[in-house]
């Protein structure tokens, strides 16, 4: 029992880590490698955002991380009353998922 409260711990400080951050034109989480998750985007005339690549380092795949930054950022975007343009194909199948959650972001084609 106490090792599997020990992993519970572990798992626990682990996600407290995955904290969104923003800077000009992405959205990262840095990682305990050194490396980040990252969604980039683009800005266009009429306050719209092209959301058009989501990369995680392939030994971090698998953690949900990806849809951590999409949810950021499209909360964001929600926020801000920003359109956003969906070029990402992670982005495209997130949104098709949890469109639910996000019924305030404009979405372009």
């Amino acid at each position: 029992n106490f090792y599997m409260a020990t992993g519970v711990i572990r798992i626990f400080c682990s996600m407290a880590k995955r904290t969104v951050q923003h800077r000009k034109n992405v959205f990262y989480i840095p990682l305990e490698s050194g490396k980040e998750a990252v969604l980039e985007y683009s800005e266009s005339p009429g306050n719209t955002w092209d959301m058009y690549h989501t990369e995680v380092p392939p030994e971090n795949r698998g953690q949900g991380l990806a849809a951590d930054l999409a949810k950021a950022a499209l909360d964001h975007a929600g926020k801000e009353n920003i359109n956003v343009i969906l070029t990402c194909s992670y982005l495209q199948h997130y949104m098709k998922k949890h469109s639910d959650e996000h019924k305030n972001v404009t979405i372009q084609q």
